[in-house]
This record gives C-alpha cells, sequence and structure tokens, in this order.
C-alpha cells in the first residue's frame, strides 16, 4: 500500500532585516517517500497562506486557486532541503514574497513535492510559520508603500497590482516622498479601497504623458497627483464611487485634473484642489456626479473650471472657481442634460450655457467675468426645462453684459433671478448689463423673471441699457433698475414692471417699435439735472399700460418728458395711464400721436406744461377722466398746450387744470383755431384765444372758470 508523501521536520531561518520591502524566507525541512528520508533531486512547488486562508504568495507568481504552474529544483540529501523562498536569484523562483503577504498571521507554508516533475503530490498538513511582519507595521489589512524602500512595495504601481489580486488590502498608506509612475494606477473596480498619503502635502504622484489614476471605489486622501489627466474613470467599471479629501490633482498643459465618462460615477471631494494648466479643471461627460465643497478649480489659458455634457452633474458648495481667460463653469452640448448647482460659491470667469436641456441653479453665490472671460452668466436656450436661477448671488462684470440671454430660431430659455444684484463696470457704449435676445420673430421663447434685484449700470455713458430686449418677456417685481437708459425693449418684447423702480441718466423705459410695457405700483424716472431724460418713452406701434405708478422726466430742455406718446405716419403709441402721478421739467405728459388714456391720474411740472397734445401726422385720440394737471410754479405757460395743424381736440371729463400765472388754461401753439371736449371740469383761467368747448350737446357742459 503506497503511502502518501509528508514532511518530516521543518525549520524557519529569516534571512533578511525587517526593514527589507522584499523579504526572504529560508527554509529546511525532511522529504520522505513511504516513511524513507531520500536522497537526490526532489521537485517542489511552495504557497504561502495567511490567516484568512488566503494565497498571498506563490514561488512562480501563480494565481491561487489551484498549484502553481512552474517548480523548483532542489537537491535533498537524506531527506533534507533548503530553500530561500521568495528568493528571485534561484531558477524558477520568479515571484518576490510581498511583504503584505505577511501582515496577517498565522503564515502557513503549502508544499507539493514530486520525484520526477510529472506528478505532484500535496504535503500534509501545510507548516506555519512564525515570521514577523516584514513591514514597518503589523498592518493586517493595510499595504505601506515606501519610495525609499522602508514599507511593503516601493513602486505605486506594484503596490496597487498587488492590491488589484489580493482582495483582503483594504489600505494603501503611502510614505512621505515623490511616487513617479511607469504607467496608469488602476483602482480596483471590484471593491472599495482606500489610499492615503502620510500627511497632507507630503505624498507626490506624477505621471508624464498620461493618466495618473484610473478611478475605482474607494476614498483618496493626502494625495497630490499629476497627469493627463491626473484621475479618470475612463475604461473603469460602472456605478464607481470614489470620496477625495485634502487632495490635490493637476492636469499637465491642456488635459483635465480629472475626467469622468463613465456610467454611474459618482465623485465626492472635501478640501481639493482641481487644476490645469490650460484645459479643464474638471470635466464631467456621461452619466457623472460630482459633489464638491470647500474646494477650488483652477485654470489657465482658456480653459474651464467646471465643463459638463451629456447627463452629467455637479453640486459646488463653499468653492471656488476661477479661469483666467475661459469659463468658470460650461454647460454645453446639444440637447444635453447637463445639471449644474452651486452654493456659497465664488465663479470666477462667469458660467456658460449653450444648447442644453439641463439647468442650473445659483444660490448665494458670487460670479464675476471680463472681457476675457464674456458675459458673466451667458445662456443660450435650448428646450423647454432650460431654466438658470440665481438667487441671493451677485453677479459682477467689467467692460461686458453681466447677464446675456439668446434663443436661436426653434427654442426657449428661461432666466430666473431672485434677490440678486446685477451689475456691469465700464461698460461701452450702447451696450447693456442684462441683454436678452430671442430669435423666434414675435413667439414666446425668452423669458426673464426678476424679483427683488438690482440691476444697475456702473458706467458713466448715457447709452449704456440697464436692460436690453429683443424679442424677449421681462418681468420685474420689486427690482431697482439703474442705467444710462433703464430698459429698452426691441420689436416683439414685453415689460412687466410690479413694484419695482427704473432710474435712468436718460430714458428710464424705451419701448421701441413693435413692443409692449406695463408698470404697477412703480417709480419710472428718466434724466438728471444735466441730460434730458424720460420716464416713459412709447414709440409707434407699441402700447404701455400704467397703474398706480410714478413717471418723471427730468432735465434742462425739451426732452425732459414724463411719458411721450409718440407717432410716426398714420401709425402711433397707445398709452394708458390710470392713478399715479406723472412729472417732467419740460412736459409731464407728451401725445403726439396714437391714443392716450388717462383716468385718476396726476400731470404735474415745475415750470413746464403738465399736458401737451400735439397733432404730428395724424390726429392723437386723447382722453383724460378725473385728472389734475397742474403746473405748481407761477410762469406763464397754460396747463394744457394744443399743437399741430389743424390742432387736437382732445377730451377732459372731471379734471382739473392749474396754470398758476398763466393768462389761459388751455392755449394753441401753431394752430389759430382748435377746440377741446371738457365735461365737468374745473380750469384755473379761462381758454386762450381761438380755443372753443365742442357744443355741449357732446363734450362742452358743467365746467367752472372762476
Amino acid at each position: 500500500m503506497n503511502r502518501p508523501l509528508r514532511v518530516g521536520i521543518a525549520a524557519l531561518v529569516l534571512a533578511a532585516a525587517a526593514a527589507v520591502a522584499a523579504p526572504i524566507i529560508s527554509y529546511q525541512g525532511v522529504v520522505t517517500v513511504h516513511g524513507t528520508p531520500i536522497t537526490g533531486t526532489g521537485y517542489f512547488k511552495f504557497a504561502l497562506l495567511d490567516g484568512n486562508d488566503h494565497v498571498v504568495w506563490t514561488h512562480d507568481g501563480s494565481p491561487p486557486g489551484s498549484p502553481p504552474a512552474g517548480w523548483l529544483e532542489l537537491p535533498v540529501s537524506r531527506g533534507l532541503f533548503q530553500v530561500p523562498l521568495g528568493d528571485t536569484n534561484v531558477l524558477g523562483m520568479t515571484a518576490p514574497i510581498p511583504a503584505a503577504a505577511l501582515h496577517t498571521p498565522p503564515i502557513r507554508l503549502r508544499t507539493w513535492f514530486s520525484t520526477n516533475t510529472t506528478s505532484f503530490s500535496l504535503l500534509s498538513p501545510d507548516v506555519p510559520l512564525n515570521v514577523p511582519d516584514w513591514s514597518v507595521f503589523d498592518s493586517g489589512a493595510l499595504l505601506v508603500v515606501d519610495v525609499g524602500g522602508r514599507g511593503d512595495f516601493s513602486s505605486l504601481n506594484a503596490a496597487m497590482n498587488y492590491v488589484a489580486a489580493s482582495a483582503w488590502i483594504q489600505t494603501v498608506w503611502l510614505m512621505p516622498g515623490h511616487y513617479e509612475l511607469s504607467s496608469t494606477v488602476e483602482m480596483p473596480s471590484n471593491r472599495w479601497v482606500v489610499v492615503r498619503g502620510f500627511d497632507e502635502g507630503s505624498v507626490t504622484i506624477r505621471r508624464a504623458g498620461g493618466p495618473a489614476l484610473r478611478l475605482g471605489s474607494g476614498r483618496l486622501v493626502h494625495l497630490q497627483i499629476t497627469g493627463s489627466p491626473a484621475a479618470t474613470d475612463a475604461g473603469g467599471g460602472t456605478n464607481v464611487y470614489v470620496e477625495l479629501a485634502d487632495c490635490r490633482l493637476s492636469g499637465e498643459g491642456t488635459a483635465a485634473a480629472l475626467a469622468l465618462s463613465g456610467t454611474g460615477t459618482v465623485v465626492v471631494a472635501r478640501n481639493v484642489l482641481f487644476e490645469s494648466e490650460a484645459g479643464v479643471a474638471a470635466q464631467l461627460q456621461g452619466r457623472v456626479w460630482l459633489s464638491a465643497r470647500d474646494c477650488r478649480f483652477d485654470v489657465g489659458g482658456g480653459g474651464a473650471g467646471i465643463r459638463l455634457g451629456g447627463a452629467a452633474g455637479a453640486q459646488i458648495v463653499d468653492s471656488t472657481l476661477s479661469a483666467e481667460s475661459g469659463r468658470a463653469v460650461v454647460l454645453g452640448g446639444t440637447e444635453d442634460l447637463a445639471w449644474f448647482e452651486a452654493a456659497n460659491s465664488v465663479l470666477r470667469g462667469g458660467i456658460v450655457r449653450s444648447n442644453s436641456l439641463g439647468g442650473a441653479i445659483l444660490r448665494l453665490c458670487t460670479v464675476s467675468a471680463d472681457e476675457a472671460n464674456g458675459a458673466a452668466v451667458s445662456v443660450t436656450g435650448a428646450g423647454a426645462w432650460n431654466e438658470t436661477r440665481l438667487e441671493q448671488c451677485v453677479v459682477d462684470a467689467v467692460r461686458v453684459p453681466a447677464v446675456a440671454v439668446a434663443t436661436p430660431a426653434g427654442r426657449t430659455a428661461n432666466l430666473v433671478l431672485r434677490d440678486s444684484r446685477i451689475r456691469s463696470f465700464e461698460l461701452p457704449a450702447e451696450e447693456a448689463v442684462v441683454v436678452a435676445t430671442n430669435a423666434n420673430a414675435g413667439a414666446v421663447g425668452l423669458e426673464l423673471d426678476v424679483r427683488g434685484c438690482e440691476i444697475a449700470d456702473m458706467s458713466s455713458e448715457d447709452t449704456v441699457r440697464a436692460v436690453q430686449l429683443h424679442g424677449a418677456e421681462f418681468h420685474s417685481f420689486g427690482t431697482e433698475i439703474r442705467g444710462g437708459i433703464g430698459i429698452e425693449a426691441g420689436a416683439h418684447s414685453e415689460v412687466s414692471l410690479r413694484m419695482s423702480a427704473v432710474d435712468a441718466r436718460t430714458t428710464a423705459v424705451w419701448l421701441r417699435s413693435g413692443s409692449e410695457g406695463s408698470a404697477s405700483s412703480c417709480d419710472i424716472i428718466g434724466g438728471t439735472d444735466e441730460a434730458d431724460g424720460a420716464g416713459v418713452w412709447a414709440e409707434a406701434g407699441t402700447m404701455a399700460v400704467l397703474i398706480n405708478s410714478w413717471a418723471e422726466g427730468q432735465g434742462r430742455g425739451a426732452g425732459a418728458i414724463g411719458i411721450r406718446c409718440a407717432a410716426q405716419g398714420s401709425d402711433g403709441a397707445t398709452v394708458f395711464v390710470v392713478g399715479g402721478g406723472v412729472m417732467g421739467d419740460a412736459r409731464a405728459v407728451l401725445v403726439e400721436g396714437g391714443v392716450c388714456f388717462a383716468g385718476n391720474a396726476t400731470f404735474l411740472t415745475m415750470a413746464g406744461i403738465p399736458l401737451e397734445v400735439r397733432r404730428t401726422t395724424a390726429n392723437p385720440d386723447a382722453e383724460f377722466h378725473s385728472c389734475q394737471i397742474m403746473r405748481l410754479t407761477e410762469a406763464p405757460t397754460p396747463a394744457v398746450l394744443l399743437s399741430g395743424l389743424p390742432a387736437p381736440v382732445p377730451r377732459l371729463v372731471g379734471c382739473s387744470l392749474s396754470a398758476p400765472g398763466a393768462s389761459a388754461s388751455v392755449s394753441l401753439h401753431t394752430a389759430v383755431n382748435g377746440q377741446i371736449g371738457l365735461i365737468n371740469s374745473v380750469l384755473s383761467t379761462n381758454l386762450g384765444p381761438g380755443v372753443m368747448i365742442v357744443p355741449a350737446t357732446s363734450l362742452g357742459q358743467g365746467n367752472y372758470i372762476p
């Protein structure tokens, strides 16, 4: 009966000091065949197992699960043999023993033996080895990497390759030093691993000409990584979750610091610097998400702090994004669903959205830009869900618009501003702090919803607009608007103001042909002591409605007009004034054509004319009910002036006309004869020469002239 091969005796000799990274274990034993020691040549295979029964080493590097593929040829004398395990100078011993293999005692040696290389027998039982941990620490599942050779590995690449094949390793600890990589370091894709530098700033990792780190699920702490890019999930698994803390990721040249393009990748960063020389600090494309708190995103040249595309998203809190001549944040890509949120953060270089179906929300943020960046907030519409929202933010721009919104044909865009301060400094002439351009030719496509904000032009150019609209809707509630020109509304534009204030150095609200405007409980003031201005200038083909609002035009010349209802050809503006007051240094209200209706309103001037109704190219349709039309100081000018040939015929019902120091309450200019409809009105003085009240059967009754 054949008896199994077995080990008769074993002894252990340590052949290297404990600080050596790759230990060599001198092992000797006795092998017998059927109980008889043999002499001659023996063929051996060896493996080491740790305290968790994991195979942590084989003599030829064969993977665990079966006997090693190769063997060692060793001399045997009277059963005795000796072998330096892990010594790669021995023929057939191709795998050094990693110090990490000795982290988890008890360590056991498993041996296979053969006399002919054809049939190997497993020697039983495994032999326990009383060996110390060969690394600096008895660290169990922690792998120590030291570029100086005082840890488990001196090469980070070799260490991570070992980790990939060693499921029991949970943490890789890098001792201080610089680690130059020969290839991309790959984190395992099948489990959680922590890679930690000794302390902040003490560990630098670099790979020239390629990615330094491929991300897998785990945590990176106290690492400074440089590469092209520094870290990426390209080629990795799906649903990767990574935590970064107290790290610095640097992209060389135009490479990104962080480049994500996978499916389900989530990166959570705390106190991390992402930087790129001239590329993108964080490039997010695909179904990925970045959450960053107390982080910095810095980029030189024309790059971007964060660039998002596809279905990528980012949430930034208490962080700073800086771009020299590029953008702090870029959301771009036709029909993508990119989403960006920021809170209590600084965006130097502004944010730009281009043809994205996603959205952007900024809360308690500071956004700044200059001519090297472009508009501080730039949005190009893409679809019905395209909303950009700023809440309690400060937006400052130098020599460029603070906000620029545009919609290409067939697209829409929505911009929501809440309790924010929007300013531009040193704007060139004709530019605007907020400019909105809709290419949909009158169709609804671009809407600005502004509440509780300040929109201010901080330059000294009288032609700079605070708000300029081209085919857009502008809705304002509780907002203060200041500029050379307050609001200019182009064709197909709509302005809606409620409880807002517009203060301009020239025209406060300028409605260009084809636009509409309304104001409720607002203050609308244009002009200064040095420059004439109008409160509301409604060009031909426009409609303006003022309810319980104050409109004023200041200045020293004929252009200081509270409300100007203009005409061109047979067309004219349509203006309704209900309640409130209108004041102008030259004219409170000037009706040049179209339709002007006022009820329960007050028209005031200091020394000018409260109301002038002027025929230009067509007879204006002007009617006033229960209005106070008065001049506050003595002057020879009337309360109402009718001008043009022939004189227009306004209608006044239940009105009061006061013109102290004038010889007439109503006078003619140019015309020889004129008519006015008066019912139940009070005039401070009689009518001027040539002015007649239309017959009492229509509009000429119940009037009082002292």
